[in-house]
């Protein structure tokens, strides 16, 4: 066989290898993406967004109905305790059943862990909404109002590493709300077909890459822990809770909202005519009065650990000022829940006890009813509450 032949031999051979992976990849992915959330509701938000909208127990049929989407992170997904107490997919577990069930609307989550405003108002919507460009999915329809969760915990520290990782800029740039629509323009809001086929590797490489985090992960460190009142006594709780962004100067904190604003002003052009509400979350130690004078608080960026107590509600009353008045300017309804899930957390603990990062039931519930009142019109719309004037 002349070197010709051989060599076109194992082009051949080399095409039908492709090939054949390239259908096995596309096989399996459609399976695993189009069953999985249904078969591993506890790793749901190991799948994409446009895959998970179709198995939520609180959803319509997102392309037969209408319904209220709820954007955020983890928040927005549900994860905590009552999530992962559940033993079924058809189990409710967060504020999106509660809405549903207070008022008789379908709400359907959009939301998914780790998102900050870039990812939460831009990216994630824009995916669920083209699912049907992926032929494994349908056609959702647009959503007939929306609800925005802003988490104080940590959105503010994911818009900064947005500034910082996806922009390359600073707090400091003058341009910053430019940059961002450019960005959300060009990179986040496309949705296509590379999105799709690159949609069960990434499902592959969180589960991996989460696999290799526990199985690395050292002992967590020792520290102080905190201390908060509930039911008139002084309980002792985790330290290193997630606080409003205390390690941000009021600088760096507007700056950080402008890619909020940013994303309210996409997804007001992206979606004309649909209703917007803009709904400010505690962060975990804004829910709690203090029980000392100090906390220790989870750090995202450069900064002291412990804090004086006084500062988490000072800060937060900056966030909730700040964050009402983008809503303003975006002509979007805001809602501030601080004060109904701080008067939850007065009785009982509204956070773990197993994940302190989060809501459990009795949380979730009460962010449910606060939202769902506003949304059936049973209360106007909640405007700021100065929290440090009260402690």
């Amino acid at each position: 066989m002349t070197f010709r032949r051989r060599l076109g031999a194992m082009l051949g051979n080399l095409a039908l290898l492709a090939g054949s992976l390239a259908v096995v990849y596309v096989g399996m992915g459609a399976v695993f993406l189009g069953f999985g959330p249904a078969l591993m509701p506890g790793m749901a938000h190991f799948f994409p967004v446009a895959a998970t909208i179709w198995w939520q127990p609180s959803a319509p049929h997102p392309d037969r109905h209408d319904y209220i989407a709820i954007l955020g992170d983890s928040y927005a997904a549900g994860m905590g305790d009552w999530h992962a107490a559940r033993r079924s997919r058809l189990e409710p577990y967060h504020s999106a059943d509660v809405i549903r069930a207070r008022t008789g609307r379908d709400v359907l989550s959009f939301g998914r862990a780790g998102a900050g405003s870039a990812e939460a108002l831009v990216l994630y919507p824009a995916q669920a909404l083209a699912a049907g460009r992926c032929l494994i999915f349908g056609q959702p329809r647009r959503p007939s109002e929306i609800v925005f969760y802003f988490y104080e915990g940590n959105d503010l520290d994911n818009n900064v590493a947005f500034m910082e990782e996806v922009l390359k800029v600073t707090s400091d740039a003058p341009d910053l709300f430019a940059r961002t629509t450019r960005q959300f323009e060009a990179g986040y809001a496309s949705a296509g077909l590379g999105t799709c086929l690159g949609y069960f590797a990434s499902s592959l490489r969180g589960l991996f890459d989460t696999a290799l985090y526990v199985l690395s992960a050292d002992s967590p460190p020792d520290v102080d822990p905190n201390e908060v009142l509930v039911d008139g006594r002084v309980q002792s709780v985790p330290g290193s809770l997630q606080a409003p962004a205390l390690e941000l100067d009021p600088h760096e904190l507007r700056a950080a909202l402008t890619v909020t604003e940013a994303g309210l002003a996409w997804l007001r052009r992206a979606l004309p005519g649909t209703r917007v509400t803009v709904v400010l979350l505690p962060s975990v130690l804004t829910s709690y009065l203090p029980g000392s004078q100090s906390v220790t608080v989870q750090i995202y960026h450069d900064g002291e650990e412990v804090q004086p107590a006084a500062d988490v509600a000072a800060q937060s009353d900056l966030i909730c000022q700040e964050l009402s008045a983008i809503a303003a300017r975006q002509g979007m309804r805001f809602v501030d829940t601080r004060p109904a899930l701080r008067a939850a957390a007065r009785g009982a603990l509204i956070h773990g006890p197993l994940d302190w990062r989060h809501f459990n039931r009795t949380g979730y519930t009460r962010l449910g009813e606060t939202v769902a009142a506003v949304l059936s019109g049973e209360t106007p719309p909640q405007p700021c509450v100065r929290l440090a004037a009260g402690e």
